[in-house]
């Protein structure tokens, strides 16, 4: 089974990267918004999920292997499927799903494009005690992950700014993977600014 991968960023798309190794350009889908994060020639490292459906070999990939693992447990869950457990991965980090099955709160996936109460009811049902293996949990009342809340903070600013809220949320997913962990709010929003002001290649 293929593990992982480790090349070079070809093209990167909203849910999708094309990725250039030993020869080969391999087309893998990514989490909502995930792909934008990434530019030509950029060396990337992605953990990989091999699929069978409908005689055909669909290939994903993921920033790291939490991300990849919790990916295979949301296909899990009846009525899900490989595109809203993406949509899923690309709007919540998976500190934030671990939190809101841990708090029963399904109101955290409704407002995901594709995933209605009763899905989102489902999958607060299907990964509860599930996602103990993956070291996801948090201790009882323990808040939100800081760096969720700064995500959260940098696409309200963008968004304030007038940008569509998924070219805001792609923008700032882009600027938290390429600065610092504990990086001012200030200096990320310079940097999101900078990447959407960029030409759109050719």
């Amino acid at each position: 089974m293929l593990e992982s991968l480790r090349g070079v960023v070809v093209a990167g798309e909203k849910d999708a990267v094309v990725v250039e190794t030993s020869g080969f350009a391999l087309r893998l889908r990514t989490p909502k918004g995930a792909g934008t994060a990434l530019r030509p020639g950029e060396e990337v490292h992605l953990f990989c999920h091999l699929l069978l459906r409908d005689d055909q070999f669909h290939l994903f990939g993921f920033r790291d292997k939490t991300e990849r693992d919790l990916f295979v447990v949301l296909l899990g869950v009846p009525g899900l499927g490989p595109e809203k457990a993406l949509a899923v991965l690309g709007a919540r980090s998976p500190q934030a799903i671990a939190a809101a099955v841990r708090d029963e709160s399904p109101k955290h996936f409704e407002i995901i494009k594709g995933i209605g109460a009763r899905l989102s009811q489902r999958i607060v049902l299907e990964l509860k005690g599930k996602l103990d293996a993956l070291a996801l949990g948090f201790p009882a009342g323990a808040a939100a992950p800081e760096a969720e809340n700064v995500l959260a903070d940098l696409i309200s600013t963008l968004a304030r700014l007038g940008y569509a809220r998924g070219v805001a949320e792609a923008a700032a997913r882009a600027a938290l993977l390429s600065a610092a962990p504990d990086e001012q709010l200030e200096t990320l929003v310079k940097v999101a600014l900078r990447s959407l002001q960029k030409p759109a290649p050719a």
